[in-house]
């Protein structure tokens, strides 16, 4: 739950997200404090998806192939 509360606070404050979307890597790889693995970034994106805060695109491969990555959608009435 704590790590849904940090990614929350990062989410309002504009720091991962500005642009309406991220991505699981773009949040632990800032190595925020119960953030820093992709397990814990899942775990707190599902808790917020869950209440509404985000909600999860299919992700696209990229040119060169590999596996997509799914990105958030960061639902614009948690900023307001």
């Amino acid at each position: 739950m704590r790590a849904a509360q940090e990614l929350a606070e990062k989410i309002k404050n504009g720091k991962v997200g500005a642009d309406g979307s991220f991505t699981l890597r773009d949040v632990y790889l800032k190595g925020w404090s119960g953030l820093d693995t992709p397990e814990l970034a899942r775990a707190a994106a599902q808790v917020l998806e869950d209440a509404g805060w985000i909600r999860e695109m299919a992700g696209k491969s990229s040119p060169s192939g590999g596996r997509p990555s799914a990105r958030y959608l960061v639902n614009p009435k948690v900023r307001a």
